[in-house]
């Protein structure tokens, strides 16, 4: 069971499903759908046996297309929800950063050059960003102090 979860967990599985999916969409619109046998019998001769075996003459109606929609639908939802979970508490429950390598390779980031204390840094920082709006939420662990923001839009 967790190696089907597996499978039907990866991006990897529906790159391939949507190539095939793509492919065979690609030859539905080559081939005309829905025509009678005496018409692909008279375009493609012996292939049109060929093409109604596999059902290629009603190609979007078929089984095995279904198949293939349905496995891709499976795939995207199973993929979804083995990953929200952990971006969702990521991106409103995140980690403090505790280390000064950690702090250097954010995207955003800015340091200045004050010899504050902790206190006036913390009380500088609050009204500086509530002075553009922010909404802060403060969190103090071991001597270190993280300031969350929330841009509010006016």
């Amino acid at each position: 069971m967790k190696s089907l979860l597996k499978l039907f967990s990866s991006v990897k599985l529906a790159i391939v499903l949507l190539i095939i999916i793509t492919s065979t969409s690609l030859i539905g619109t080559l081939i005309p759908q829905q025509r009678s046998p005496s018409e692909y019998a008279a375009q493609f001769g012996q292939l049109a046996n060929l093409l109604n075996r596999f059902q290629i003459t009603d190609l979007y109606h078929s089984l095995w297309f279904l198949a293939l929609l349905f496995l891709f639908a499976l795939n995207i939802l199973i993929c979804t929800l083995t990953r929200f979970p952990a971006k969702f508490r990521k991106a409103f429950q995140p980690k403090l950063i505790k280390d000064k390598k950690n702090i250097l390779v954010l995207k955003i980031k800015d340091s200045l050059g004050k010899n504050w204390g902790l206190a006036k840094t913390k009380e500088e920082l609050k009204r500086e960003l509530s002075s553009r709006h922010y909404r802060l939420k403060e969190e103090v662990e071991e001597k270190i102090v993280e300031i969350k923001e929330v841009k509010v839009e006016e």
